[in-house]
């Protein structure tokens, strides 16, 4: 597996003096450039600047370094990102201990090396021959890890996370952290989904307890998360997990247990306490200290009579503690205590809806509780240098003194490469903070430290006279998403800021408002200049992030501190500017300014019409807190998106979502809503911001034709015969939709039959199936099967909602209210879109069931008008086959349509939902008519 030689003692005995000499340059030059850092872009599209392109068929060449260990067992692929995500390598042959590596020449020493996937739905990636990152999932998921390197070269592929998908990887990152090659302590984890990670790993909704562990430790261990959903113990050692800890566990590190819930399923009492047993001597033999950790119970145990005790071998842990004289953590009862003294609301709210995996806030709360009790101390023995927590960049301590104080640096993005930056080099008050690449050494990036006591600083941009403008959090707002801007000198918490610093070299840069509990990192961890800096909860991510890069030279001259007592009150409207004020200056622009702009997209809808909302930010300053109101004479508003809509009186107050509440300089916004009615173009809005207002006339278009009242409007006309491009119609769906085989018979759905009802030349791909929600189609991989190959000028049929309503089962449980479905079904949406195909939503079937008093009437209405306001938004086709089902079906009456369904077929069959081959070629006919109504060009394919 290790390819790289001695190659140097071969050439001074066959080659020529003068070669020997320029190959020892390119060598030298190689390894110089390893040690430092290393950046490839995998596949065979464009390359980002910066990086090095690695396509499947680079074979591994000693003089370059790097390359593919087995070539014909890689293949280049397409991903749905952008930049260097939007192409991959695909690992044909995988495995743990695999030879299909990527394989990089490096000095020894310790690295840290960044992943990021292509399209995948699950993936692990082992390097060195074991594991180093279980379970990645989702399309362009990245993390990273740390491993020594001690003989001259790294070895890495991606891997199995679940068998029948495609492993895929769009870019690797390598920078090294020491030229000694050991692992720092280390806290390594065993466990299943109720420790492991879920992606991405700063956001995920739910949240092993292992994945935040790092954040309740002291900053100078690096935890090493094996955990993976489903795991029992006997199948944490046969998977390979345990060789991972075991290749690089040592004296000061803690090996922690947490299994059990899955053992019952797949094993034993007996086997998980040999398991176990055998897996702590091992841990002990290397000098680690091991600690056994009881699992917390469900929910709703809180609740039980008479109080439960434990669950899952929580009695084998302890005996095997006692044995073996190791600590044993009673999670279980633990969480108890805390979760009795919350209340049964209040303990729910911190689980999924399963009742047994803990949301990101449960797992919070169960991190906390074991760190307290542990206490996980470096006095076991370790003395390896510390390095970042769990999959990122964790810290080695916050800096209390005032060793920055005076320092001049630029702020470099550990996840982006670019840096911090004034929008526009404008040194005004209010004025943006994003990320920009940086020409050398520019004003309006640099900034200098000044120590104002206890490890805190003012940071001064060097824009104007450099004594003016300093980071600031705006309005010493503590939430997450708060922007970060300059503003003069205001003597408030809001201008101080600690660093923290990590193993690599880099911070993370606290503010004092949130208590050190927020930082400044780059908004939704962007990689593209101009992406927002924000105020965020310290997550661990490298968007949050910073190398500093000192600039040469004599600072100018550091103005005198002021200390501000911390009883000072965070204000919630900033005063104006005093030598010592109780509260931070105002920062909002004056009343009345006419540089936002408010405009209405109109189109005629079901009757009514849709209007996007475009609300357009012209000043230097960013809009916050906005609010618009508009007259309710004007708007009869029925659904909406992207907005918060209340009524107050005459009007309708508009408020922002999380995502909308800041309106960036030279940036604009956009909501909506549909309305029944005609459209007043004159309609009145008065628009509040920032402590100021402004009111005027709203600017629309006209509403735009449809020719098919219940279908989304589109202007491209009828061909008058069928167009020369034979598309593919793919579609997802759910077991409505699904083919069948015959050994369903009588059951079909309508996909099957589509093709009856359309011209030769186009082709069907049917990929929908039984039990599958917008939500578990796309976590399931099943999008990414449709996006790899769908091309231009092809078709995307979504149907679901039935498998979406179904709040029992978390893996498909995609609600309306909270935007889930929403968020899924847009994501069908822009990957046809930017495939350059056409994505035609189509509202759910019909059950028999949805009759009453004599009437078929229409059913999951919320997720068939979230389906229309989507098509609305990005202006694509929609079949109401909902409607059209309502229509039909009462024309032919309830003893025809009966027929329909599978409840006709058996005297024993309920089934209302699912549809008999009668049922499903005339419910095809029904699509069949709605794409011929839509006026498009797969339109004159309809028979």
């Amino acid at each position: 597996m290790k390819t790289m030689k001695n190659r140097l003692r071969y050439l001074l005995m066959v080659l020529p003096i003068f070669l020997l000499v320029g190959f020892v340059t390119v060598f030298a030059d190689n390894v110089q450039a390893a040690s430092n850092s290393m950046k490839f872009d995998f596949g065979n599209g464009g390359t980002v600047s910066g990086y090095t392109q690695v396509k499947a068929e680079t074979a591994y060449n000693s003089r370059v370094g790097y390359g593919f260990n087995t070539p014909s067992q890689m293949k280049n692929v397409s991903a749905s990102g952008s930049g260097m995500l939007s192409d991959a390598v695909q690992f044909m042959a995988s495995g743990m201990t695999s030879n299909n590596t990527f394989n990089v020449d490096l000095a020894n020493g310790l690295y840290q090396v960044r992943v990021y996937l292509g399209n995948t739905m699950r993936t692990s990636v082992a390097a060195e021959g074991v594991y180093q990152i279980m379970n990645m999932t989702g399309n362009n998921a990245t993390a990273a890890f740390i491993l020594p390197v001690t003989d001259g070269q790294l070895n890495i592929l991606a891997t199995a996370g679940k068998d029948g998908y495609a492993f895929t990887m769009s870019a690797l990152e390598i920078t090294r952290l020491s030229d000694n090659p050991a692992m720092p302590p280390t806290i390594w984890l065993c466990g299943d989904s109720t420790v492991c990670d879920y992606y991405p790993l700063a956001t995920s909704s739910q949240c092993g307890w292992g994945q935040l562990l790092g954040s309740y430790v002291d900053s100078s261990f690096y935890v090493k998360n094996l955990a993976t959903s489903g795991q029992y113990a006997k199948g944490f050692v046969n998977s390979g997990q345990f060789a991972s800890v075991l290749k690089y566990l040592k004296k000061g590190d803690y090996y922690v247990i947490s299994i059990g819930i899955n053992d019952g399923n797949y094993s034993n009492e007996t086997e998980y306490y040999e398991t176990v047993t055998s897996m702590v001597k091992q841990a002990k033999a290397k000098g680690a200290t091991v600690v056994l950790v009881k699992q917390q119970g469900r929910a709703t145990d809180v609740s039980q009579h008479p109080n439960l005790t434990g669950r899952w071998f929580g009695g084998s842990l302890d005996r095997i503690g006692n044995e073996q004289n190791v600590k044993v953590v009673d999670l279980f009862n633990l969480a108890f205590t805390y979760y009795k003294s919350i209340g049964q609301a209040a303990t729910t709210n911190l689980f999924l809806t399963d009742g047994l995996h803990p949301n990101r806030e449960g797992a919070k709360i169960l991190a906390r509780l074991v760190a307290d009790d542990v206490k996980f101390s470096t006095s076991q023995g370790a003395t390896q240098p510390s390095i970042a927590p769990s999959q990122g960049t964790g810290a080695t301590g916050i800096i209390t003194d005032g060793s920055l104080n005076g320092k001049e640096f630029m702020l470099r993005n550990v996840n982006s490469g670019l840096y911090m930056d004034i929008n526009g080099a404008k040194a005004a008050n209010g004025t943006n903070v994003q990320q920009w690449g940086a020409n050398g050494v520019e004003a309006h990036k640099t900034w200098r430290a000044v120590h104002q006591g206890n490890g805190y600083y003012q940071l001064y941009s060097k824009i104007a006279d450099g004594n003016t403008y300093l980071l600031d959090v705006d309005c010493a707002r503590t939430a997450n998403g708060t922007n970060i801007q300059i503003y003069q000198n205001t003597y408030h918490d809001a201008q101080l800021f600690r660093f923290k610093k990590n193993a690599d070299g880099s911070y993370v840069i606290l503010t004092k408002v949130s208590n050190d509990s927020s930082c400044v990192e780059v908004k939704s961890a962007l990689t593209s200049s101009g992406a927002n800096v924000q105020e965020w909860e310290v997550n661990g991510h490298n968007c949050q992030s910073w190398y500093m890069e000192e600039i040469g030279g004599n600072p100018s001259p550091s103005p005198s501190p002021v200390m501000v007592p911390s009883a000072v009150p965070v204000p919630s409207q900033a005063p104006a500017q005093t030598q010592v004020p109780s509260a931070a200056p105002s920062k909002a622009p004056a009343a009345g300014n006419s540089s936002v702009s408010v405009k209405a997209d109109v189109n005629s809808w079901n009757g009514g019409y849709t209007a996007n909302i475009n609300i357009e930010n012209k000043g230097s300053q960013n809009v916050t807190g906005w609010t618009l109101k508009l007259k309710k004479a004007d708007f009869q508003i029925g659904g909406s998106w992207n907005v918060t809509i209340k009524e107050s009186g005459d009007y309708y107050v508009l408020t922002s979502v999380d995502w909308n509440g800041t309106i960036n300089a030279n940036g604009t916004i956009s909501f909506g809503f549909s309305c029944n009615g005609t459209f007043n173009p004159d309609f009145y809005y008065e628009f509040a911001y920032n402590g100021g207002s402004t009111s005027s006339d709203g600017q629309a278009q006209e509403p735009v034709s449809t020719p098919v009242p219940s279908q989304t409007p589109v202007q491209t006309p009828v061909p008058s015969e069928a167009p020369k491009h034979n598309p593919t119609i793919y579609i997802a769906g759910d077991s409505t939709v699904q083919t069948y085989r015959e050994s369903y018979y009588p059951q079909q759905g309508w996909g099957a039959y589509l093709g009856d009802f359309l011209r030769s030349g186009v082709t069907i791909a049917n990929h929908a199936i039984a039990g599958r929600s917008s939500k578990n189609f796309v976590t399931q991989g099943r999008l990414d099967a449709i996006l790899n190959t769908i091309q231009k000028g092809d078709y995307l049929l979504i149907q679901f909602a039935i498998n979406d309503a179904n709040y029992n089962n978390e893996d498909r449980y995609a609600p309306v209210s909270d935007g889930t479905y929403q968020r899924y079904i847009k994501m069908y949406v822009e990957g046809a879109l930017n495939k350059g195909a056409t994505p035609i939503l189509v509202t759910t079937t019909l059950s028999l069931g949805s009759y009453s008093n004599g009437r078929f009437v229409n059913s999951y209405n919320d997720y068939c008008n979230a389906m229309k306001q989507i098509a609305a938004q990005y202006k694509i086709p929609c079949i109401d086959l909902n409607t059209l089902m309502v229509n039909h079906l009462n024309q032919i009456g309830y003893n025809s349509a009966y027929n329909y369904y599978m409840i006709s077929s058996s005297d024993a069959s309920t089934d209302k939902t699912h549809f008999t081959e009668t049922g499903a070629k005339a419910v095809a006919s029904l699509v069949a008519n709605g794409i011929k109504g839509l006026n498009i060009e797969l339109s004159g394919y309809v028979k």
